[in-house]
């Protein structure tokens, strides 16, 4: 039952929050380091709170945080992860040839 003695603007900012569960599996096995150290920047950045498990397999994560800051993260961390699937495709393709 909602606080009657809240006022809107509190059930509008408490309604704007939201938790994330997701997984995606990549090859990180070269980059688990620099994976960690972007996450840890960007979720710091986001004011996001949680655990994300970076592995060799990819990625784990479970966050809170508000609703904008989640897509804001989810954008960041596509662009991420497509930009280490074309290094990793250019870098097979050079050494195969």
């Amino acid at each position: 039952m909602p606080d009657e003695d809240a006022d809107d603007s509190t059930l509008h900012h408490h309604q704007s929050w939201r938790v994330a569960l997701y997984y995606y599996y990549i090859d990180l096995s070269e980059t688990v380091a620099s994976q960690v150290q972007f996450h840890k920047e960007i979720c710091d950045h986001l004011n996001l709170k949680g655990r994300i498990r970076v592995s060799a397999e990819g990625l784990n994560g479970v966050l809170s945080g508000l609703y904008t800051s989640l897509q804001e993260y989810e954008r960041a961390v596509t662009n991420e992860l497509e930009k280490q699937q074309q290094q990793h495709s250019t870098a097979t393709a050079t050494t195969t040839t």
